[in-house]
């Protein structure tokens, strides 16, 4: 089957990625998945409650000590992790 007469063109292009273009690649999707990590991490920080949180504790499951201080002074672990979310989009934007 003749596709020119279609107008159709077959063309093959050949990409050769070098070596820092592949790091570049791994470090952007590195930073993207450290970015949902980190956004997942704040979604689930701001929608939970201080009740909940020592609901947590009052049943006795492992880590609900540190969830209770952590939702006490929210301000404080929340700002860290929107700074670091930042500098990584910062980061992934200047790298692209």
């Amino acid at each position: 089957m003749n596709l020119r007469r279609y107008g159709f063109a077959i063309c093959s292009i050949a990409v050769a990625f070098s070596t820092s273009e592949t790091w570049m690649l791994i470090a952007i999707i590195a930073l993207l998945l450290a970015s949902v990590v980190l956004a997942v991490a704040e979604t689930s920080l701001t929608n939970i409650s201080k009740e909940k949180a020592q609901a947590l504790l009052d049943e006795g499951r492992p880590g609900a000590e540190r969830l209770v201080t952590v939702v006490g002074d929210l301000e404080h672990y929340l700002n860290g992790v929107l700074l670091v979310v930042l500098i990584f989009q910062l980061v992934q934007a200047t790298v692209v």
